[in-house]
């Protein structure tokens, strides 16, 4: 049977050929009437079958007593009736043959009606095959087929425009666990111009979730990008994989994930795992992915907007045309700030641009034409996007001046629709007065949309940084099929790393100072000497390590200081014994780790400072597993790279020996489950071409940890 995370049965849901309104109600200002009605006005092409004992003619619909009595298949079920009636109509429905269903209602958040009503919702999608999305949502809206399944007062009103004005165009899809702010989403994008293909509220997903939607969407292939508002997601374990076909299918996922504010430390015994929240995990999955993380509606519809031209730039140069030197300075200035390049214009398309402009304007970059320049029906303006042209410097163009006036781009396309098309590169245009809607119509017929100072800055930024993800993600060198793990043939963890290639310091595991003596004697000194006890995690605090010990008597007296120490700050400790080391070359500390995220598996940390990596918060994470290329890629996100690179003359850090240690660790986590948390630190980069030294390691396995 489909169950949940999958994308059988999908079709029935969102494209059904025949659609059954369970509660439907001639009074349209309840939920039970304006989804019926939703779905006439939006202009739906097959039969509708509403279906309540009490009419027999519900909104110029031929009314049915119950699912059973209709004499036909049924694809999809709308059922808008009270929560306790749920669970018998969904029966009825599957002895129906009804194949998916969307249940608008939800029982009281505070019962446990609430929690019964989703488990059986999710048994009954599970025995029957039947694809439910819901409880507690405000529907879908698949714009291209028309099928308008939802009560929003946005669709309602478009009267199903939206599905005229489409065509067989990509569009945007979005899918939100909250309906409000889905087609609040929705209503945004219209706004603009935009083209919409799907909405989905996904609710209280006791079957249908935000992930297999995605999924769904992105086989479809008519998805220019798909947005996303998620609180969590409750199949994380497909995020990997549905993502993944996103960035193979040059889909961009647009996110808006709520809960950074939530208290989300881990209770950990290792600096990774203290550093290691629930959103460090999401941000690392994130950007591993190519996912773009946004802060607010107007961000996330400004960004989608971007996906939605008709040509993306080459790069990250923009050219800025304003009629207005003020706003061209204030959104060069923002798109500065993005870290956008604002070119100097050539200095003989420069000398062509000024001959034709008036004397006030400036022919540099931002170029003022003045606002002059809209008074002769668009021909200067023309004249000067073709002699940008010529220009090889620039990426994309924002055109600046008002939208206010009725009629104004009516006015101009006859002369600037040759010239754009000849630009070939994307345009981008900016008002900075409030636009005339017919402008906006006007300007969408050319591809191109009005953007906020801001939202202009925020779309060309996330533009380029799409296409350098996409140019890495062609690169990449993880596979996601690990290796066979490796047996060691010892079963200690020391000899578990040994096999997978550590390099871990010479040491020796004694019971005494005579026996430490003996170990240090056959390794050579200088030696640091180490408290062994699985009770006392952290040694350094514990007064559990000594360094440079030069010979016997100072190792002897180390000895009895740290196990004095240790049984001084942990009285209960079990101590098992003594660790000798030999002292590693000198080289910068980093700290190499992993924690096991319970949503996304092991992520890997990368940190400058040793002791104090807590304190320098130098750190970079990234899931697994993990490749040459994207290790080497965690080692140049570093603040502190510039240590490693060897700073005023030093002598640069052997950062492939580093980056090789985070590749085997990628597969050292992964082929071992039962680990929860691993720590070395620190962890010695020696110059270059002399390798790395694990000194210390911390190996926590099978250790509940909860997000708080």
């Amino acid at each position: 049977m489909p169950g949940m995370g999958t994308t059988a049965g999908l079709d029935a849901l969102f494209a059904p050929r025949s659609v059954a309104v369970v509660g439907a109600s001639p009074d349209t200002s309840r939920i039970r009437g304006k989804v019926l009605r939703t779905l006439i006005v939006g202009g739906y092409q097959g039969r509708i079958f509403p279906v309540n004992p009490s009419h027999r003619e519900v909104q110029g619909l031929a009314a049915f007593a119950s699912v059973g009595e209709i004499n036909e298949q049924i694809d999809l079920a709308m059922i808008a009736v009270a929560a306790e009636f749920i669970p018998a109509v969904l029966e009825d429905c599957a002895a129906a043959g009804v194949r998916a269903a969307v249940v608008y209602s939800a029982a009281s958040a505070t019962s446990k009606g609430e929690a019964t009503l989703h488990e059986k919702i999710a048994e009954i999608a599970t025995r029957t095959g039947m694809r439910i999305l819901g409880p507690n949502t405000e529907g879908y809206y698949n714009v291209a087929s028309a099928v308008a399944a939802n009560f929003s007062i946005a669709v309602e009103q478009e009267e199903g425009a939206a599905t005229a004005q489409l065509g067989d165009q990509k569009g945007l899809s979005i899918v939100s666990h909250s309906g409000g702010l889905g087609f609040g989403l929705y209503s945004r994008a219209r706004q603009m111009r935009l083209p919409v293909r799907h909405v989905v509220a996904t609710g209280n997903e006791s079957d249908v979730d935000a992930l297999s939607t995605v999924e769904y969407l992105i086989d479809e292939g008519k998805s220019a990008a798909i947005l996303m508002f998620i609180e969590g997601l409750k199949n994380s374990s497909d995020f990997a994989r549905v993502a993944a076909k996103a960035a193979d299918a040059g889909v961009p996922l647009i996110v808006m994930k709520v809960g950074r504010s939530a208290a989300s430390q881990r209770a950990a015994i290792s600096h990774t795992g203290h550093l290691t929240g629930a959103e460090t995990a999401y941000d690392a999955m994130f950007q591993r992915y190519g996912v773009i993380r946004v802060s607010d509606p107007d961000e996330m519809i400004s960004i989608a907007a971007g996906f939605c031209q008709p040509l993306r730039p080459s790069g990250g140069r923009v050219c800025v045309l304003t009629g207005t030197g003020g706003t061209g300075a204030w959104v060069s200035d923002l798109c500065a700030q993005q870290g956008l390049e604002l070119p100097a214009l050539d200095a003989r398309l420069g000398e062509k641009i000024a001959a034709i402009i008036p004397d006030s304007g400036a022919a540099v970059n931002p170029i003022d034409v003045t606002a002059g320049i809209v008074d002769d029906r668009g021909i200067t303006l023309a004249k000067v996007l073709r002699i940008l042209a010529q220009a090889d410097d620039y990426d994309s163009v924002i055109l600046i001046f008002s939208l206010a006036p009725v009629g104004r781009i009516a006015l101009f396309r006859p002369q600037i629709e040759a010239a754009l098309a000849e630009l070939g590169k994307p345009v981008f245009f900016v008002s900075q007065t409030l636009p005339d809607a017919g402008n906006l119509s006007v300007l969408a017929e050319l591809g191109i949309r009005n953007y906020s100072f801001q939202g202009v800055a925020h779309a060309l930024r996330a533009l380029e940084n799409y296409r350098l993800f996409q140019e890495n993600w062609s690169q990449r060198t993880f596979e996601i099929e690990d290796p066979p793990a490796i047996e060691p043939k010892e079963t200690t963890q020391h000899a578990m790393l040994q096999a997978y290639g550590f390099p871990l310091a010479a040491e020796a595991i004694v019971a005494d100072a005579r026996a430490a003596i003996a170990a240090a004697d056959a390794m050579g000194y200088p030696v640091a000497v180490k408290i062994v006890s699985a009770d006392i995690p952290h040694k350094t605090e514990a007064g559990g390590v000594a360094l440079n010990l030069p010979n016997a008597d100072a190792l002897h007296s180390a000895c009895e200081m740290v196990i004095a120490n240790a049984r001084q700050a942990a009285p209960n400790a079990r101590i098992d014994g003594l660790q000798i080391q030999r002292m590693a070359e000198k080289g910068i500390e980093m700290v190499v780790g992993a924690v096991r995220d319970p949503d996304f598996g092991p992520i890997l940390m990368l940190g400058v400072g040793g002791i104090f990596v807590e304190v320098l918060r130098d750190t970079v994470f990234e899931p697994t597993p993990v490749g040459p290329r994207e290790a080497e890629a965690m080692v140049q996100r570093l603040k502190g790279l510039k240590l490693l690179q060897g700073p005023r003359g030093t002598e640069p850090s052997d950062i492939e020996a580093l980056a090789d240690v985070l590749v085997r660790l990628s597969r050292f986590v992964r082929a071992n489950a039962d680990i929860s948390e691993i720590e070395f630190n620190p962890v010695i980069v020696h110059p270059k071409g002399r390798g790395v030294t694990i000194v210390d390691t911390l190996i926590a396995t099978g250790v509940e940890r909860d997000d708080a």
